[in-house]
């Protein structure tokens, strides 16, 4: 039953999906449409190039630390083609096609894994702690004494990540069970403890300087967003409103309940952006426009296969 409802989770983004397009106003929805500025667009499309590049350059620094060495050019290649497969496949495959060109290249899966697992959790952490600080800013303080004890609970969580070792590894040990399914884990035959090593390479500097990169990454994504919500004219949320609307969608559409955050980024969008009386079809609208972006990465993400394909029966070898 539990692998059933693993398997077809995705399903409750369709369905609540079809009761939001249930509930729309059709003829409103094209007067929505024909609306559309499309001039900020342009910079919104060139926009999805750089973030690739970034994100690219991001994984190459944690794969120099690793001594795997790879020209920038190459890592923006397979960063694409990885974010291209994350986004349109179940079972992460995404971030597993990246694992697979260090492996084609004779690189150890544990030693590979790490920079793909540290990348990973770049954003997550990210999203988990601006987007908890995004949802206080949002709903107010006016329970002091609740927003402080959740302040202390949030500081008391990210001690345990630091004093408590063996939690360390249990968590590491999680994610990686989540990242790659067991039976390509008993396949590649991964030593777990060549993991946690790879890992301990890693120092404070270094998570400062790929944090940096990391928040680098999500002001463009921010930009990008604005740009469409200027296209769809939302323009008159407040951009630090917006911005955290985005990233609290961002971090549930992480949830898997839906296939590239179809259904629950329209659910969470019309529910954040209600206290400015916008119309539901405009939100729907601008939620469309990021699910563009999405196949717009799946096109570049195709392109780039092209000129450095990895055939994914290799990878499972």
């Amino acid at each position: 039953m539990k692998k059933i409802i693993e398997k077809y989770s995705f399903l409750i983004g369709l369905f609540i999906l079809t009761i939001i397009i249930y509930r729309l106003d059709f003829s409103a929805l094209y007067f929505c449409f024909k609306k559309i500025n499309y001039l900020p667009l342009i910079p919104a499309v060139f926009l999805t190039l750089p973030l690739i590049f970034i994100k690219s350059w991001r994984w190459n620094y944690l794969k120099k630390i690793q001594g795997i060495n790879y020209s920038l050019i190459d890592s923006f290649l397979m960063y694409g083609i990885g974010m291209a497969i994350g986004s349109f496949t179940p079972g992460r495959l995404g971030e597993i096609s990246k694992i697979g060109y260090l492996k084609n290249d004779g690189y150890s899966i544990g030693q590979s894994l790490v920079s793909v697992i540290i990348d990973r959790l770049s954003d997550l952490f990210f999203l988990i702690t601006f987007g908890y600080f995004g949802i206080i800013f949002l709903f107010g303080f006016s329970e002091k004494i609740t927003s402080v004890f959740s302040i202390i609970i949030f500081i008391i969580i990210i001690l345990a990540f630091i004093v408590k070792k063996q939690f360390i590894r249990q968590l590491i040990k999680k994610i990686f069970s989540i990242l790659i399914p067991l039976r390509y884990q008993k396949t590649w035959k991964v030593n777990f403890q060549d993991l946690l090593n790879g890992i301990k390479k890693y120092r404070p500097k270094n998570y400062f300087y790929f944090f940096l990169i990391t928040l680098f990454s999500w002001i463009i994504y921010y930009i990008q967003i604005y740009f469409f919500a200027k296209s769809t004219h939302l323009d008159i949320i407040p951009p630090i409103y917006l911005i955290i609307t985005i990233t609290v969608s961002s971090l549930i559409t992480l949830l898997p309940l839906s296939f590239l955050g179809i259904g629950t980024r329209e659910t969470t969008l019309i529910i954040l952006f209600s206290s400015f009386n916008i119309n539901t079809e405009t939100i729907v609208l601008f939620s469309q426009l990021i699910l563009l972006d999405y196949l717009l990465i799946g096109i570049i993400g195709a392109i780039f296969w092209k000129i450095k394909p990895l055939p994914l029966k290799q990878l499972f070898k």
